[in-house]
C-alpha cells in the first residue's frame, strides 16, 4: 500500500450524529465517522445547529471544525486478546503508587508484546485483575493487522443481520 492509499476502495464505516450542549460554545451537532474494521473514529466534525440544518437541507460548502485521528490505521483490522501475565502486585505493598505499579507491570508484559501486540496499561490498575492467587495479572492486549476482503464481507454481513435492514 502506498502512502495516502487505502487498502480497499470502499470500507464499511459507521456514521453517528449527536447533539452536544456547552455553556461556552452553545448547542452543536457532532458528526463522527468510524472505520468498522479498526474501530477508529477517524473524523469528528462539530458545527452549530443552524449550519447542520443548512447542510442537510441542501446548502453546499457549510463550514465545520474537524478533528482527524488514526489515519494510518484506517482499513486495518483491530484484534484484541486477554492474557494472564506472571506478576505479583503484592511485592509493592498495600497502597503502592500507580507509577511504581505501572513500571513493574510494564516490565512483566514486555515478553508478551510480540507480533504487533501492545498491552493496554491504561486499564490495569485494578486489583480485580489479579489471577492465580496473586501469581498472575489479567492484561488486555491489542494490535492492528492488514484487513482482507473476507473481513469486510463479514462486517457487511453483520450489518444486515444485526440492525441495518436498509443494507443490500
Amino acid at each position: 500500500m502506498t502512502s495516502g492509499q487505502l487498502p480497499f476502495p470502499v470500507l464499511p464505516v459507521r456514521l453517528t450524529i449527536s447533539r452536544t450542549t456547552s455553556s461556552h460554545r452553545g448547542d452543536r451537532i457532532a458528526v463522527r465517522i468510524t472505520d468498522e474494521l479498526s474501530g477508529i473514529s477517524f473524523v469528528e466534525l462539530s458545527l452549530p445547529l443552524a449550519a447542520f440544518a443548512a447542510a442537510v437541507t441542501g446548502m453546499g460548502d457549510v463550514h465545520a471544525e474537524a478533528e482527524i485521528h488514526g489515519l494510518d490505521l484506517i482499513g486495518q483490522k483491530h484484534e484484541s486478546k486477554t492474557e494472564t501475565v506472571p506478576f505479583d502486585p503484592s511485592q509493592l505493598g498495600y497502597g503502592a503508587e500507580k507509577g511504581a505499579f505501572t513500571a513493574m507491570l510494564t516490565a512483566a508484559v514486555a515478553p508478551f508484546e510480540v507480533d504487533g501486540w501492545k498491552a493496554d496499561l491504561d486499564r490495569t490498575y485494578n486489583m480485580h485483575r489479579v489471577r492465580d492467587g496473586m501469581k498472575g495479572y489479567e492484561v488486555h492486549f491489542h494490535r492492528y493487522v492488514e484487513a482482507t476482503e473476507d473481513n469486510i464481507a463479514e462486517k457487511r454481513k453483520n450489518r444486515r443481520e444485526y440492525g441495518a435492514p436498509w443494507e443490500d
